[in-house]
């Protein structure tokens, strides 16, 4: 029987590498950039990259602004329609994998376990407290 005093098994502790390692992984979780291609407004748009999980919330608009704009026959609309429908899938398919994967879900569990076992003293994360959270770690 363990002992209640007694620490956690090796395999639950983390050393600060795996810490970092698990930052690292959330922060690129947070901050995965990707191009967005949208249909209508052409290279501007592809060439300027952006925070999936920030451009997530303007999937379903982007997907719709096809059907505002008029357009010279209806096969042109729906072929447009078409690529930003498929493009929005992507983006949404490409999320999920990272946010569902292994590591990913091991992170989260880690996260989950830590704040049920010390639930005070956790400060909420605020984006004006770190400046640079949108740089990319190498």
């Amino acid at each position: 029987m363990a002992n209640p005093g007694q620490k956690p098994a090796a395999g639950e502790q983390l050393d600060e590498a795996q810490i970092e390692q698990a930052l690292k992984r959330l922060k690129d979780l947070h901050i995965q950039v990707s191009t967005v291609s949208c249909p209508i407004q052409g290279p501007l748009v592809a060439d300027r990259s952006v925070s999936q999980l920030r451009n997530l919330r303007s999937t379903i608009p982007r997907m719709m602004e096809p059907m505002a704009i008029p357009s010279s026959s209806p096969e042109a609309m729906f072929s447009t329609i078409r690529d930003s429908t498929k493009a929005a899938y992507n983006e949404v398919r490409d999320y999920k994998q990272l946010a569902t994967d292994e590591e990913s879900t091991k992170v989260f569990e880690r996260a989950k376990h830590s704040r049920k076992e010390n639930p005070k003293g956790i400060k909420p994360w605020r984006a004006r407290d770190d400046p640079e959270w949108l740089t990319p770690s190498t």
